[in-house]
């Protein structure tokens, strides 16, 4: 397979970031042409070699200069930054100038970190000495509503995707968060509001602008360069290029959400998590299901007002919440289908129950607005697991015993099988869900912090089918990175990575080992796309 051919100028996908960027290349090139001049070269003075342009990667800054620690700190994401540094940090805001930070660390010797929109507890992406390249300005997106697509730069949080597609009646299987990058989203799965109908966000992707370890600009489809498609979707730091923009596949945005909040205290929290499971096995469409445990004080900041959560005999440390997000073509229909899923008599002893309607994928960012919480520092324990009550049971004393200034879980409820083959992602299976806890620290403390997230997972490694490799931390816990894939994915991750990058130009996995061998032939086949849900 030929991977340093450039994407052609007929290309359907092209734009301006997806035409070959070697400006060295088209000098050389109009050089060869003059040497067809013989009668003209030989009236002229002998000209000076050739020299080649100046490497142009956007903004830049080095270890040594005196804004350099700002820059790097202010890549964070929460309070505390990671205490690796990088040799230089580049922010460059076209596809050529990633071209030129991949060609740059090479003649230096360097290796290649990259950064979306950095929003990872762990901060993978900060590397010691090596080149980061910052992908923040890549944030553009370009609709096709006739193909109900669009080709979106690896920067755009979720908020900004769904504001661009919601002229065109259009939506994306976008993370809880509103501020999250596409980049880093999807490369690690992407599990977020709607993929119970569409799939995870890595099941959505169309095509892939890559830049590879050669600093070759190409376009990778389920056609071409289908091992670089695959390995995008769910690789992460497995994953030997840059993306630099998605093609994605959307879908129509639904006319009514409605929000669903019940509140219970935490004694009947086996029987509420058991029966909200049990909502997800009758596989409803246009349902998405959390379960969720937090401390008391955060409910009566977010949900309730202190006085009425008190009233309500809400005293124990922590509550647990279920809330259902309804997607449908109408507030009447949403109400049905919202009623049909909370049936179970259980859930009419809930203590309260808060409702909210809004239309369009967007209003659920608009629900959630005003529980962003500024934190010094976060850990994860991210699990898939189908036994989520023997899972809670395991760790809640853990839990509320944690150091943290607030600790709490939140399960995803998935009912269907989201695992495909046509992806690398693979820890989605049927009856399983994922299930994070979250330890957050509003002081610096890292032994603390470090120290609960050990023992948390831990006492969930027996329960755990796998890990949700996005919230992962890989420098603790290398071991857990192999146990987010399948066995066959994760040794497959290692022959594209091997096939693409075999010098190790880019970082990727600490201790990640890449494969001895060949890629086999049915890796570089096409890889059609997944059938969908």
């Amino acid at each position: 397979m030929d991977r340093k051919e450039p994407v052609s100028d007929n290309s359907a996908d092209q734009s301006e970031g997806g035409v070959e960027s070697s400006r060295r290349h088209l000098l050389k090139s109009l050089g060869v042409a003059g040497l067809a001049l013989p009668a003209l070269s030989a009236c002229t003075e002998p000209k000076p070699p050739e020299q080649p342009d100046p490497l142009d990667m956007g903004l830049e800054i080095d270890r040594g200069d005196s804004n350099y620690e700002s820059w790097r700190t202010q890549l964070s994401w929460h309070g505390t930054a990671s205490r690796r540094k990088p040799v230089k940090i580049v922010r460059p805001n076209r596809v050529e100038q990633v071209a030129d930070a991949v060609r740059y660390a090479r003649d230096e010797g360097l290796k290649i970190s990259v950064k979306s929109g950095g929003h990872n507890y762990y901060e993978s992406w900060m590397r010691n000495d090596a080149l980061l390249v910052d992908m923040h300005d890549f944030r553009h997106v370009e609709v096709d509503p006739q193909s109900s697509s669009a080709w979106v730069g690896t920067s755009i949080w979720s908020y900004s995707l769904l504001m661009a597609l919601k002229p065109h009646n259009l939506a994306f299987p976008i993370s809880t968060c509103a501020t999250l990058s596409m980049g880093g989203y999807i490369m690690g799965g992407g599990i977020g509001y709607g993929w119970q109908d569409w799939g995870m966000a890595c099941h959505n992707v169309l095509a892939v602008e890559v830049v590879t370890a050669d600093g070759e600009i190409l376009i990778a489809s389920a056609d071409k360069h289908s091992d670089l498609f695959w390995a995008a979707r769910g690789g992460i730091a497995g994953f030997p290029g840059i993306v630099t923009r998605w093609k994605l596949q959307c879908h129509p945005d639904p006319e009514a959400v409605r929000v669903t909040t019940k509140i219970f205290p935490l004694s009947q929290l086996d029987e509420v998590v058991g029966a909200t499971q049990a909502i997800g096995q009758r596989q409803m469409g246009g349902v998405h299901l959390h379960a969720i445990v937090v401390p008391s004080p955060m409910v009566g900041a977010v949900f309730l007002p202190p006085e009425e959560a008190a009233s309500l005999g809400l005293t124990d440390s922590h509550v647990c919440l279920i809330e259902g997000y309804v997607f449908a073509d109408s507030q009447t229909a949403a109400a049905q289908i919202t009623d049909d899923a909370f049936s179970d008599e259980v859930f009419g002893r809930s203590v309260a129950t808060t409702t909210n309607e809004g239309k369009g994928l967007i209003s659920v960012y608009q629900e959630l607005k005003g529980r962003e919480v500024t934190f010094v520092d976060q850990k994860c324990v991210p699990v898939w697991s189908d036994k989520p009550v023997e899972s809670l049971n395991a760790v809640l004393e853990t839990l509320l015993d944690s150091p943290a200034n607030a600790a709490y879980l939140a399960f995803l409820i998935n009912g269907r099988d989201m695992h495909r083959d046509g992806a690398c992602h693979s820890m989605a299976r049927a009856g399983s869900g994922s299930m994070s806890f979250y330890g957050v620290w509003f002081n610096d403390n890292e032994e603390s912090t470090a120290a609960w997230a050990s023992r948390m997972g831990d006492l969930l490694d027996p329960l755990a089918e796998g890990f949700y490799i996005n919230e992962v931390d890989c420098f603790r816990h290398p071991e857990q990175v192999e146990k987010s894939y399948s066995a066959d994915n994760w040794q497959r991750l290692k022959a594209v990575n091997t096939s693409h990058d075999p010098s190790g130009v880019f970082h990727t996995f600490p201790g990640f080992v890449r494969s001895q061998e060949p890629l086999p032939p049915e890796f570089t086949a096409a890889n059609p796309l997944p059938p969908p849900l």
